[in-house]
């Protein structure tokens, strides 16, 4: 909203004689979306602080996977000094390397996959609802829509962004939208896709396609009155909800 420029105005009574002050330029106001706060065992579907392993091996990190023989390079503080005792040769640790934690927030915002507005501004307030709980708890973030990405230095620039998302009339192929979460978040841990109820089962697969292998990914689908459901679609987890009230209990369905 544009709000000003605010003027004070004087005249006397008979409109003889009028003065006018202006005090201050046009300023643009945000309305942010409505949000929920959401309990850290809702919004990121970690299991640890330090981050979540990967099947890639490395000489060095946090997450033990095994000991193996000495190679020429490897680092003397990461041996084993008691089982190179008990074998007679050099053993050294080695470890799982592990992501820290990064939060993807993808909103899909096509028109056609919406039946009303409301269903559009419950979804973006699912959105900013999982962005802003990601904020406060300092993990990775990356939101975005099909044709913007949401700044994230600050919180209120991210929530303006918010405020300014609009639905697409043109028709794009979903996908997409998990191929711009598999490019702007390789190494992502977990990516949630916002959508609505006439995205289909089809699409939805499609996108989750696009996404880096190992990712935990999950549709959250908005559709006006309905109750929590819990579904999946291959290794896609899809919850159903009808109100931004019922956030933190459908995500906690599916982080079970």
């Amino acid at each position: 909203l544009v709000v000003g420029p605010v003027r004070s105005v004087r005249d006397d009574p008979l409109s003889l004689m009028r003065r006018q002050v202006t005090w201050a330029k046009e300023q643009e106001l945000f309305v942010h979306p409505r949000t929920v706060r959401l309990d850290e065992a809702a919004s990121g579907f970690l299991r640890d602080l330090e981050g979540t392993p990967s099947s890639d091996l490395s000489s060095s990190d946090i997450a033990f996977h095994a000991l193996r023989d000495y190679a020429p390079g490897d680092d003397r503080r990461h041996v084993h000094w008691r089982t190179t005792a008990r074998t007679g040769k050099l053993m050294v640790r080695q470890f799982e390397e592990t992501r820290r934690s990064h939060v993807v927030v993808a909103l899909d915002n096509l028109a056609e996959h919406y039946a009303s507005e409301e269903e559009f501004e419950l979804a973006v307030s699912v959105a900013a609802s999982i962005s802003a709980q990601t904020f406060r708890e300092e993990k990775e973030l990356t939101p975005f829509t099909f044709d913007a990405r949401q700044r994230t230095a600050s919180f209120r620039p991210m929530m303006d962004d918010y405020t300014l998302v609009e639905q697409l009339k043109e028709r794009i192929s979903f996908h997409e939208l998990g191929q711009k979460a598999s490019d702007l978040a390789p190494n992502a841990s977990a990516v949630m896709m916002v959508v609505g109820p006439h995205t289909t089962a089809r699409e939805l697969n499609a996108a989750a396609n696009q996404l880096p292998i190992g990712v935990m990914a999950v549709a959250i689908r908005c559709v006006e009155d309905a109750e929590v459901q819990r579904s999946a679609i291959g290794s896609l987890d899809v919850v159903t909800l009808g109100s931004l009230d019922t956030l933190a209990r459908a995500l906690r369905a599916v982080g079970q």
